[in-house]
């Protein structure tokens, strides 16, 4: 005869083998690692470092061990000469003075220079990195004359160090020879020049720069080799992996461009003064062209919004009230470019006039267009169309399934302990006494620390359940006070009978604590997917708070045990009722009842993981088809914006 209990442990035999089958493929298998590791420590999955305070030690060493065990891999070797840059991996050594490898980006890819020098990309990295604290123009420095022929030095200007300025005019024209119709080259170089205060080469560059068929600045190599180096390090954990890199890519080139417009627009403001109205207008007519460049061929919407930016300087007054980024309409760049516009007029310039009118009107749209969609609703910096909020919701959710199949299983194992080590433990005074001392000094010690300190899901969930035992402890002890005592061995008569009904009643019980809980999970995956790790680095990087209040911390801690509690709740109030003691009728209980829910929540997660699944793959593909062409991808996946600036 086939038993209840035998029905129950076939089907958790079919579901844990069916678990492990799954398994077998390496999507679902990195999948379910990284739940599992999440939901025993929120700090165990490695790659969500690089969003806050970088890897360690430990980690430092696989990437080391990643790129030396795949020398000739490009694109890993210039993942891993920028994974570590937004950490502070920038140190103030030259690049080609550096005696012994070091962890500073420039100096690996320096060495990426030196391995793969037909690439063009690895000129264009080190060229955007060095811009990030070495090759900077000054902002305070402003042309002493309006004459181009004399540079705009001051006795105090701060100007770049000649190693860097050597090695950084190196590699631009280095990678222009490779890359001969790309406006990037010039352009930074054109920047350098001025930063070193050496105006006329810089207009020169300037020039050539407007003359240029396209604009990469091979930021997609970057992203693609930290995915590289991630799948070699850690192994492919889909979208929450890859959206890292997406989201923390470097521009420190785009302000300096920006800066580098604005002193051409004051060079050129020189010129008038001195009546050269002509160069005037061929330095604003080259630095709209070079803005017209970015705008329409960069791959990246903030590249290209530089890009509107560097047109609209070049149309406007140094003197206008309103900078160039609040400009978002036609009548307001007429307000403050009427100067500019002016001389125009005066100097019948008509066709300047209608060229500067229609690229500011194309610029100011395109800005109104992809400026607020490069802010996701939930993530801002992550472009339109991901669907990162339901993947990072089911995420959690199969999370807090996990973490009730843990504290259940965890529970019932103590208390079937608890229960048989009473039997003698109790003969022992000093072993019960130490038992009690050291579940009083848990709560004790959890309780402070979630009344007094930071409040932690983790601490709440041990607290709660320590809360429960306690419960049990104390209605155990008060039962055996009041002389009630433990179960007696049923006849054999009456075994299989009673056996039967309690497996029943157990069952009955695993549905009614499993089975609301479940859905209440299903129902909050909304609200789940902002305690995701990458959700919350993410809105952390733009200083949104990101903290739990007590209570919501402890709502977090029922989404992981509650489970357990209903369960121990139920069997409490049955043992009280029943006049049983409630440390046997526990114990017993979650044993019996430990297949059917363990059952029931591994079905649970196996929806969720099915849903998680089709989800990381949909984003995964999202997320490579931006980053290949961000630009694209925010106009296609965003609606025409009609909102103007006030």
């Amino acid at each position: 005869m086939v038993t209840s209990s035998s029905r129950t442990g076939w089907l958790v035999g079919v579901l844990l083998g069916v678990c492990g089958s799954l398994l077998v493929l390496p999507p679902v298998r990195f999948m379910v690692l990284a739940q599992v590791r999440f939901a025993l420590s929120s700090r165990a999955l490695p790659f969500v470092n690089q969003f806050s305070g970088g890897p360690g030690e430990q980690e430092i060493a696989l990437f080391d061990r990643a790129a030396a065990a795949h020398p000739d891999d490009y694109l890993l070797q210039v993942g891993r000469a920028t994974a570590l840059a937004a950490s502070g991996g920038l140190d103030r050594k030259s690049v080609h003075t550096t005696s012994t490898p070091q962890d500073n980006t420039l100096y690996r890819l320096g060495v990426v220079m030196r391995t793969f020098p037909d690439a063009p990309g690895a000129y264009a990295h080190l060229a955007r990195y060095m811009m990030n604290d070495r090759i900077r123009i000054d902002p305070k420095s402003t042309p002493v004359s309006a004459d181009p022929s004399k540079t705009s030095s001051k006795t105090d200007d701060k100007r770049p160090d000649a190693d860097d300025l050597s090695v950084m005019e190196w590699a631009l024209r280095a990678g222009e020879k490779r890359d001969s119709d790309n406006a990037f080259w010039p352009t930074m170089l054109a920047v350098t020049c001025f930063a070193a205060h050496r105006d006329i080469d810089g207009m020169v560059a300037l020039s050539r720069a407007a003359h240029k068929l396209r604009w990469d600045a091979y930021i997609y190599e970057e992203v693609l080799g930290e995915w590289r180096l991630y799948s070699a390090v850690y192994g492919d954990y889909g979208a929450v992996q890859k959206i890292g890199p997406l989201s923390l890519v470097s521009f420190p080139h785009l302000g300096e461009i920006r800066q580098m417009a604005q002193l051409v627009r004051h060079i050129a403001e020189g010129d008038v003064a001195k009546g050269d109205v002509a160069h005037c207008v061929k330095l604003r007519r080259e630095l709209l062209t070079l803005g017209m460049i970015m705008r329409d061929r960069s791959q990246w919407a903030y590249e290209a919004l530089i890009g509107t930016d560097v047109c609209i300087i070049s149309g406007t007054d140094s003197s206008s009230p309103l900078v160039p980024a609040r400009i978002r309409t036609p009548a307001q760049w007429k307000q403050n470019g009427s100067s500019y516009l002016s001389l125009l007029q005066r100097t019948h310039r008509n066709f300047d006039i209608a060229f500067v009118s229609r690229e500011i009107d194309t610029s100011c749209t395109l800005r109104n267009r992809i400026d607020m969609a490069r802010f996701d609703r939930s993530f801002p910096g992550i472009p339109p169309g991901i669907p990162l909020a339901d993947l990072f919701g089911n995420w959690m959710a199969g999370v807090c399934i996990i973490q009730q199949i843990v504290a259940f299983s965890l529970m019932s194992v103590i208390l079937v302990l608890w229960q048989r080590w009473s039997l003698f433990g109790s003969r022992v005074k000093a072993a019960a006494q130490a038992g009690w001392i050291l579940l009083l000094s848990g709560i004790c010690t959890t309780g402070f620390l979630m009344f007094t300190g930071g409040p932690s899901i983790g601490v709440a969930t041990i607290f709660l359940c320590l809360l429960a035992l306690l419960s049990v402890g104390l209605i155990n002890r008060f039962q055996t006070k009041r002389g009630l005592q433990g179960d007696t061995a049923p006849t054999e008569g009456g075994a299989e009978e009673r056996n039967q009904l309690s497996n029943r009643y157990c069952t009955l019980a695993a549905v009614a604590a499993a089975v609301p809980v479940i859905e209440i999970i299903f129902a909050c995956r909304d609200y789940l997917s902002a305690q995701h790790p990458v959700a919350a680095a993410l809105t952390s990087l733009v200083d949104v708070a990101h903290n739990l209040s007590l209570r919501e911390t402890f709502i977090h801690a029922l989404m992981a045990c509650a489970v357990p509690l209903l369960a121990m709740i139920g069997l409490l109030a049955a043992c009280i009722i029943k006049r049983k003691t409630a440390l046997a009728t526990s114990a017993r209980g979650m044993l019996t009842m430990a297949p059917a829910t363990i059952m029931m929540l591994g079905l649970a997660y196996v929806v969720l993981l099915n849903r998680t699944l089709m989800l990381d793959t949909e984003a995964s593909r999202a997320i490579s088809e931006a980053a290949k062409n961000d630009l694209q991808w925010v106009l296609t996946h965003s609606e025409p914006s009609t909102d103007a600036a006030p």
